[in-house]
């Protein structure tokens, strides 16, 4: 199965620009067919969204982007630098992601259900959808809802209510009756509105039905009619916007009283050209000094129920194939068995319509008996499962500062040479990596004195998400006879932001001597360092490692591993005199 998915986002552009994107169904789905029939796909689907445009393809024979462009009249080359491109496995992750309303401008938006479920629609009615597809975006319709019953993805952060009463204090001093107008009534907005409330500045929040008023206003807060919120501009020093419209609140020629803009919205509510107006400062999202924590606990445990929807889905379609070869294998043992019995059945002297009559039920029986045999046989034939707990290596600062830069380089191209070379920089704990005693210790091991069989153990996954603290008490759990114990933090879902480089729930000493005891060698875990992030005498490290053990650092996926037993491989590249070294670990276990 090779799916495909070519994007144009445009979020980023003016409102004007974004016009050229207003599809009508008919133009959407005379594409969907052209774009099959040119790709010569299995499968097309066409997702249209208020950020995006994307073409789904299964088995597409030719690239997709220019098609996706041209059959919907848009210029390939003015819109590739807001194109990207996906495949494989890690589209499943990514629709599950998008669905849940992880990729959209307004983040953890429920919108996108909707528009998922119009995307496959119309791939059905022009008979362009298969049955992969169909599961595929079904399962992220059913795991979107879930996780919107159960979780608030778009919370609004008090940290970005801080940040902007900061902003205020820094430019004005003194926030008493400093006189703002708050546009848009979203939960962000009120949010911002009561903080600043709370410092008695004089606040006047505008809203589309005054009827509303009394749910959505804060107590406090003067009431405006969004229609008429440039008639309070010459009135207000700051202005405030964070509504959840595509189209600017604010444009530049508007922008005439007021002399600060803070734009909380996403898409931008205020037309970046403000910032370039004499005597007007406009403050963005993107540069308030604040950090999401409620957010990140909502979206951590999203990702873990993605997670186990990927793995349901690929259990799914291994099934789907299994149950594909059966039907293939009975039908051809029935067709082989009636050939066999030709003759028998001939000899019999029957009439040719009683004789066709048995054949025909002899074949049909024959092919039952033998799906439902082999169907049986296959139940009690495990099925071996592999998980990629491994990072991928890209572009990117490290996680340490002194740490060098990951970079990737094309240094040879098939424009130029006629082949693809590219140049890896990185360094030895970079990404996924294993940390050797050279590492920390002055007459340490190196990592490629070790023997190749000892980056193959029993591992056990040890669930300490929404822990403080691993202590012994927890430890004792990890099963006698296992040499590498992974430990899930769930702090895997902070890579990328500025969270990650706070100290994860760390180990006491006790619990690694408790599990060295037991005879574990191979420590895994799913942040960035087992000691604290600032530590310089590193005490679990030492520990560990002292003893000439191992350290396994940043692993990802591992929720749907958490309280199971799996062999583990974590093979490091063969460096010489190597302190660590970026590795590929995989776990598999048996279903």
């Amino acid at each position: 199965m090779r799916i495909t998915i070519n994007g144009i986002r445009f979020d980023q552009v003016s409102p004007s620009e974004r016009k050229v994107f207003s599809f009508t169904e008919k133009q959407l789905c005379d594409a969907t067919v052209k774009i099959r029939k040119q790709t010569k796909s299995e499968a097309t689907v066409l997702l249209c969204t208020c950020d995006r445009i994307e073409l789904w393809t299964l088995e597409s024979k030719t690239s997709t982007y220019e098609p996706l462009c041209r059959d919907l009249g848009l210029s390939p080359l003015a819109w590739k630098q807001y194109s990207y491109a996906k495949e494989g496995p890690g589209c499943v992750t990514y629709l599950y992601e998008l669905a849940c309303g992880l990729h959209s401008p307004l983040f953890g938006e429920d919108q996108i259900i909707s528009q998922l479920r119009e995307a496959i629609e119309r791939s059905r009615l022009c008979g362009c959808t298969s049955a992969v597809l169909e599961q595929l975006f079904k399962s992220a319709v059913t795991l979107a809802k879930k996780v919107q019953s159960s979780l608030k993805l778009g919370v609004a952060d008090k940290t970005v209510a801080i940040a902007v009463r900061n902003i205020l204090q820094d430019a004005y001093g003194s926030l008493d009756s400093l006189p703002v107008l708050v546009i848009g009534s979203s939960e962000l907005a009120r949010l911002v509105s009561q903080e600043l409330l709370d410092h008695n500045v004089s606040l006047t929040m505008t809203i589309r039905d005054l009827e509303k008023a009394d749910l959505l206003v804060p107590r406090g807060a003067q009431r405006a009619l969004y229609r008429e919120r440039f008639s309070y501009f010459p009135k207000v020093t700051v202005v405030i916007s964070a509504t959840k419209g595509l189209e600017y609140t604010v444009c530049a020629a508007q922008a005439l009283h007021p002399t600060l803009y803070i734009d909380l919205a996403n898409p931008a509510d205020i037309e970046p050209a403000v910032k370039d107006l004499e005597g007007k400062r406009l403050v963005t999202l993107a540069d308030l000094p604040c950090s999401f924590p409620e957010r990140e606990k909502a979206v951590s445990l999203a990702s873990s129920m993605i997670s186990a929807s990927v793995d349901s889905f690929f259990s799914w379609l291994q099934a789907r194939d299994r149950f594909a070869s059966i039907e293939r294998t009975s039908e051809a043992a029935a067709n082989n068995l009636l050939y066999r019995l030709y003759a028998p059945l001939s000899q019999l002297g029957l009439d040719s319509l009683t004789l066709d009559e048995m054949r025909k039920t002899l074949v049909e029986t024959a092919r039952k008996a033998f799906s439902h045999q082999l169907y049986e046989n296959g139940k009690l034939r495990p099925i071996q499962k592999y998980v990629d707990l491994t990072r991928l290596l890209e572009n990117a600062p490290p996680v340490f500062v002194d740490d060098p830069d990951t970079s990737i380089e094309a240094v040879a191209t098939m424009e130029k040479n006629h082949y693809r070379v590219k140049r890896l920089q990185l360094g030895t704990h970079s990404g996924t990596h294993i940390d050797s005693p050279n590492h920390i210790l002055e007459q340490g091991r190196t990592l490629d004195s070790y023997p190749v069989g000892s980056f193959s153990a029993k591992a056990y996954v040890l669930d300490c998400r929404n822990r403080e603290r691993i202590d012994r008490a927890l430890v004792e759990e990890v099963p006698f006879g296992v040499t590498c114990v992974v430990f899930s933090t769930g702090w895997e879902h902070f890579w990328g932001t500025a969270a990650y480089r706070e100290d994860p729930p760390l180990c006491s000493k006790n619990a690694i001597l408790f599990l060295q005891e037991r005879g574990v060698v191979l420590f895994g875990f799913d942040c960035a360092s087992c000691d604290k992030m600032e530590s310089t005498d590193l005490p679990i490290h030492r520990q560990i490692l002292e003893s000439e053990g191992l350290i396994i650092e940043n692993l990802c996926n591992l929720q749907s591993l958490a309280g199971r037993c799996v062999d583990l491989v974590a093979l490091p590249l063969f460096v010489k005199n190597s302190d660590g070294c970026p590795a590929r670990v995989v776990a598999s276990y048996f279903v």
